[in-house]
């Protein structure tokens, strides 16, 4: 006899009249867990009175696999580190690994889809155009599958931005994407960081404040995103708190860190604390020493440029390199 695995969901429901506290239990067997995953999640929406459509229902099961080992290389890919080519390169061996175990697992489809997109706008590659492509020809194929994937339009409306140029384009269909999930992190703060390239702060800080709310472990590129959104609006102390957040939990060297004592130098400058400034540059260039203002021009979008280039100018004469 098969060993069964046993998951016990426990959950509140509240409402203005009542309060209620109830048990469900999952008896199956092993090989089935996904669908007890599926299952836990539309037992509890319905424990919160959140109506699910039939498009719901089919999105929370199109997005999954039933494959434990795909979704090992999966959760493997997910937790490596972030933001460097090493990791990045692991990551796509690993994801590739994933879909050859099953070719329509949506989310590893799109994971997969934003490593290109990483190799395109931070340079970790040769062939830049041939990278937005594979990424492009991915997301078409998470889209075939799920065509209102929050993950998706996210990711698709970052192409048009990001790749395309086409700023509009690219904010609406994030948001688009954040209101198709309303609980997703990852959607809200996607959106935000679209409208932060957009110029529109105000907007981009609300959103990146309401992901942080929705994630228990605060990822630190959207720590750092919020970060600059506060800068945008000259909310300085809140701004270098957020780059300091991503100084302590973050790792010490690489893109993370370089960035985040980058834009504390900025901050000191505005407030005229030369030494300051001066201080945090040179830490930055320290610990990514590949730092440098035709790196920021490649991966930094912003709707009017000229803005972008007043920082530069900035870091220029705290001694970044051109």
């Amino acid at each position: 006899m098969q060993r069964l695995k046993r998951l016990r969901d426990s959950f509140v429901r509240e409402s203005l009249d009542s309060r209620m506290r109830g048990t469900e239990r999952y008896d199956r067997k092993l090989e089935d867990i996904f669908s007890v995953q599926d299952d836990v999640t539309k037992s509890v929406a319905t424990a919160l009175a959140v109506e699910l459509t039939e498009g719901d229902t089919a999105r929370i099961s199109s997005r999954q696999t039933s494959s434990l080992e795909a979704y090992e290389y999966y959760l493997q890919a997910e937790n490596l580190p972030k933001f460097s080519p090493e990791s990045n390169e692991k990551g796509k061996e690993l994801l590739k690994r994933a879909l050859t175990v099953d070719p329509n697992f949506l989310a590893a489809i799109v994971e997969l889809a934003w490593k290109h997109t990483f190799d395109a706008r931070f340079g970790w590659t040769d062939d830049v155009a041939g990278a937005w492509a594979r990424a492009e020809a991915l997301n078409e194929q998470a889209l075939a599958i799920d065509p209102e994937s929050g993950q998706a339009l996210h990711l698709a409306g970052y192409l048009s931005l990001y790749r395309d140029g086409d700023y509009e384009r690219g904010v609406r269909i994030a948001g688009e994407a954040a209101t198709l999930e309303p609980g997703n992190f990852q959607a809200h703060a996607g959106y935000g960081w679209l409208l932060l390239a957009a110029m529109r702060s105000e907007k981009a800080v609300n959103e990146f404040e309401h992901a942080l709310r929705l994630s228990p472990k605060r990822p630190l590129w959207v720590v750092d995103a919020l970060g600059r959104g506060y800068e945008m609006l000259g909310r300085y102390d809140d701004a270098a708190s957020a780059f300091e957040e991503v100084i302590e939990r973050g790792p010490s060297v690489g893109l993370t860190a370089g960035d985040a004592h980058a834009w504390l130098a900025l901050l000191h400058a505005a407030q005229d604390r030369e030494d300051q400034a001066r201080a945090a540059m040179a830490t930055a260039l320290e610990v990514l020493p590949s730092l440098s203002a035709t790196q920021y021009r490649q991966r930094i979008r912003m709707k009017d440029p000229s803005t972008l280039e007043q920082r530069i100018a900035v870091w220029r004469e705290l001694g970044l390199p051109e």
